[in-house]
């Protein structure tokens, strides 16, 4: 019988067979210099859209106050869609995304990967992973204000409709002040698109 270990141990051999695999990001992985802190190998492949999920901010049970809520997809109806990037990223490099546990501080500690269909912008269909909160929630809906300026960062930097970057500005965020620590690596890139002058 397969221990847990175990389980993950084969889940990732076979993950690594392939040389690589397609990622959808949708929320802070759209800005570059932030997928490419733990995934140097990531090579934007272009926009895409998924079909019949919807996009939100949920603060989860094992995340800080002073987090704030985090980008997630859920399934939604005919009518809803989510915008965001397609990535390729070197397979051995999975290990750096995925976690069954919040205390392990993968990049997407707290997520479940899921595998679902993207239609890119050129009209091609691509089969990607991408993640969706699978803990609890406390129902608090808004990000921390520099989190949520990293996802529409990213929806600039790679020309996101102006639609949609106005939706992802329009969420009401926590106010709270950047600590020391957080997303310490990207201060210098919003610093830098703010001419010296960060909001945050």
């Amino acid at each position: 019988m397969l221990t847990l270990l175990g389980i993950i141990s084969l889940f990732i051999d076979c993950v690594c067979k392939k040389e690589s695999f397609y990622y959808f990001g949708y929320g802070s992985n759209m800005l570059e210099e932030r997928i490419h802190i733990n995934n140097p190998t990531a090579r934007y492949i272009g926009n895409g859209t998924l079909k019949n999920f919807k996009f939100g901010f949920e603060k989860t049970c094992c995340t800080s106050d002073d987090f704030g809520a985090a980008a997630t997809l859920r399934p939604g109806t005919e009518h809803d869609e989510v915008k965001g990037c397609v990535w390729i990223i070197n397979a051995e490099q999975i290990a750096n995304l995925d976690s069954l546990f919040c205390f392990l501080k993968r990049q997407e500690s707290c997520y479940k990967a899921i595998e679902v269909d993207v239609l890119l912008d050129n009209g091609n269909t691509l089969r990607c992973r991408t993640y969706e909160i699978n803990v609890d929630v406390t129902g608090d809906t808004k990000p921390h204000p520099f989190y949520q300026r990293i996802c529409v960062e990213g929806a600039k930097q790679h020309h996101l409709p102006d639609d949609y970057i106005k939706f992802l500005e329009s969420f009401e965020h926590s106010n709270q002040p950047r600590k020391k620590g957080f997303y310490e690596e990207l201060v210098p890139v919003i610093e830098k698109l703010d001419k010296g002058n960060s909001l945050f």
